[in-house]
């Protein structure tokens, strides 16, 4: 016969749900939740004890009185004297009392305190039995006494003290029995029957531990996950807070720092905002508060009409911009001035000036008999400055705590090639020790550091030396405002959507062929061909695409990988290229096409092709599993650290070259395959994503917007 749940239920207790609960296996959650737990009980065993030493100084007294009140005095014969209870009372009582006293002033809540005073108590019960003469009333102090134990909620203190009141019964139960029963010869089990009645109160007061106790990790676990998530938050709120600290210093550093002044105007003509130091200077007067109309005083611009038809934006603004001066002569200097909408949200609420003062440019125009630098390295890098300030940014990134050796080695090779190509020779030597001395000492933090500074201390030499001619600041960055800083600007101010169009103009401006964009590879490629031997001639250059080179600015320098491995590796000597029936020059094709997504970009060698036994060779040197396919096998030399080179030189050899650019190309969804025929040589296709400056700067707004 099935029973029905009601009645299943009812001999169910709910106390065995508990320890089927899941518990959080969070280590931060079970810490906090095992500290709390611990706190409460012990904040609680401290309340208990507390209220047993209360208890035991009115149970003290309560003796006292009912030794005085039953049994005062004893006589024998005619002598009376005072009672053997009274003492008992005054003197085991106040043991009792005492024992407890002492221990909660010295070391309240104490693992000892609790069992000591479940023992004291218990014996209180067993002395107020006797001074009633084992009245049945008093043996419900027994009860109680249990009850007070229960309050601990730990079931070995309930046993001890159901212990005690045990042993009490028996044993004055055998030797005593008008003491605890008050009769003399009462039945042997009767202390039995008296412990029975203990024992089942213990199971209900044992269940009622056990579930309390249970409750109170459960609602320390609820406290925990409550804490962590609040940790959490908080953590959350001081990143975020320190992110808008961050920005708001990098802005106001961007404003103090550049030579470009950016100035906010309202719709009335009135500056406001910050004013950066620049526009101070440029403008030559602090025009906080002023009017546009009152410090443009060369200008005949209705800036009262034309500002309220861009707030009205009654006709586009690239074509009210046009209305507006962009260039000016004020105090003996050309400025020139760019505009761009500011919104807050989808209104528009004020106007955004770029002031340049470019007073030395027109300076320079006019002066057609100027100096020619002599210095190659200088010239090289007065046409390449961002090139120049990359190499402290490298340098910058090899400080990163924890950085991998794999990180160390590839950032230095960069750097070498990048110093190289700027004729600053001595420093890329120092970069190419720098990577023999971490092969033949081993990687460590000690030698990164002696070599960083090494380094830091050839180009601050460098510096110094030439600080005049090429204008570096204390932050050691050139002093002049290009193109992109502009709308790295505009985009961290967060108008990178209402400023698209000004932003988009950046593309033309920027593009280039690729003949143009690659004839500084060109030079590394018949340099590093005398620097070897083999006679080369220049680079087929094939494309009909134009392409803007800041974008993909540091894959296109990771190519100078890839230009020596073909030098170096693919195109023989001219001995061996007529022996076996070549031309005793070798040739390079770049070859650039385009699709709707996708730019493609091929080098095509006539060299010897890649040799897969040399590849199969390093491969079981290293031992690593050799690929069953010609593809697999030749796509082994654009991992890490793998180099098919006997020995390591200032040009190849280390493995991270191909690597490199790999790992650039990942950065713009693309890839790098290379076919090769023995005898005939390589071709590497690479194929990487198409971006506009413009979009790159709205997709990098986006990607944050999306992390905050």
């Amino acid at each position: 016969m099935k029973l029905p749940s009601s009645i299943k239920n009812l001999f169910y207790l709910d106390f065995f749900r508990f320890h089927k609960r899941k518990t959080n296996t969070n280590p931060e959650i079970i810490k906090i939740k095992e500290s709390k737990f611990k706190d409460e009980y012990q904040k609680l065993v401290e309340d208990c004890d507390k209220v047993f030493v209360l208890l035991m100084f009115i149970q003290w007294a309560f003796c006292i009185f009912i030794a005085y009140a039953i049994t005062p005095m004893t006589y024998i014969g005619t002598t009376e004297k005072l009672h053997f209870h009274v003492y008992m009372a005054i003197y085991f009582g106040g043991a009792l009392t005492l024992a407890p006293f002492m221990l909660y002033l010295y070391n309240p809540g104490g693992t000892l305190n609790r069992y000591v005073n479940v023992i004291c108590q218990g014996l209180f019960s067993a002395m107020i039995i006797h001074l009633t003469g084992g009245r049945i009333d008093t043996h419900f102090h027994v009860f109680g006494s249990l009850a007070f134990f229960a309050f601990y909620r730990d079931v070995k203190v309930l046993l001890v003290g159901t212990a005690v009141v045990a042993i009490d019964h028996l044993v004055r139960g055998v030797w005593f029995p008008l003491s605890v029963f008050g009769i003399a010869h009462p039945s042997q089990w009767r202390w039995l029957e008296h412990a029975a009645w203990v024992v089942f109160e213990d199971f209900f007061l044992v269940y009622a531990c056990l579930r309390s106790m249970q409750e109170m990790k459960i609602t320390a676990e609820s406290y925990a996950e409550v804490e962590f998530q609040k940790s959490i938050e908080e953590e959350k709120v001081k990143d975020r807070t320190a992110e808008l600290d961050k920005e708001k210093k990098s802005m106001e550093l961007i404003l103090n720092s550049v030579d470009q002044g950016l100035v906010a105007v309202d719709f009335e003509g009135n500056f406001v905002g910050n004013i950066s130091e620049a526009c101070k200077k440029i403008l030559q007067t602090d025009i906080s508060g002023k009017n546009i109309k009152d410090v443009l005083l060369d200008t005949k611009t209705d800036w009262e009409e034309l500002l309220g038809m861009i707030k009205e934006e009654a006709i586009p603004l690239d074509s009210l911009f046009s209305l507006l001066p962009s260039e000016l002569n004020l105090n003996q200097k050309y400025i020139t001035i760019e505009y761009g909408p500011i919104y807050e949200g989808d209104n528009l609420t004020s106007l955004l000036l770029v002031f340049s003062d470019i007073t030395e440019r027109k300076l320079f125009e006019d002066q057609k008999n100027q100096e020619i630098v002599k210095n190659q390295a200088l010239v090289k890098i007065l046409s390449a400055k961002s090139d120049f300030m990359e190499c402290f940014d490298l340098v910058e990134s090899l400080k990163v705590t924890h950085i991998k050796e794999v990180s160390v080695k590839r950032i230095l090779h960069t750097l070498k090639g990048a110093l190289a190509y700027l004729d600053l020779k001595d420093l890329s030597q120092l970069c190419h020790d720098c990577e023999s001395e971490f092969i033949e000492q081993g990687f460590s933090e000690e030698l990164l550091n002696q070599c960083i500074s090494k380094i830091e201390t050839g180009l601050n030499s460098f510096i110094e030396e030439n600080n005049k001619i090429l204008k570096i600041d204390k932050n050691r960055k050139v002093i002049e405002i290009k193109l992109e800083e502009l709308n790295e600007t505009i985009k961290d101010i967060g108008q990178v959507s209402s400023n698209y169009d000004l932003v988009a103009k950046l593309d033309n401006l920027m593009m280039t062929n690729l003949e143009d964009e690659f004839n500084w590879l060109n030079e590394a490629y018949l340099k590093t061909g005398e620097k070897l031997m083999k006679e080369l001639n220049p680079i087929q250059f094939v494309s009909d695409s134009k392409i803007i080179s800041y974008v993909y600015n540091d894959l296109f320098k990771s190519l100078l990988h890839l230009v020596k491995n073909v030098v170096d590796h693919g195109i023989e000597t001219p001995d061996i290229r007529e022996m076996i029936g070549k031309e005793a020059n070798g040739n390079l094709k770049i070859t650039m096409s385009e699709d709707e997504k996708f730019y493609n970009l091929e080098f095509k060698d006539d060299g010897n092709g890649i040799d897969l036994e040399k590849i199969k060779s390093k491969l079981t040197e290293k031992n690593l599993p050799i690929p069953e396919g010609k593809n697999d096998l030749i796509n082994m030399i654009f991992k890490d650290e793998f180099s098919t080179a006997d020995k390591v030189t200032d040009l190849s050899g280390r493995g991270v070259g191909l690597a490199a650019i790999k790992e650039e190309l990942e950065k713009f969804d693309g890839s790098i395959i290379c076919d090769s025929v023995e005898g005939e040589g390589s071709t590497f296709k690479l194929k990487f994503k198409k971006f506009s400056y413009a979009q790159k700067v709205l997709e990098e707004k986006s990607s944050e917007k999306m992390a905050s």
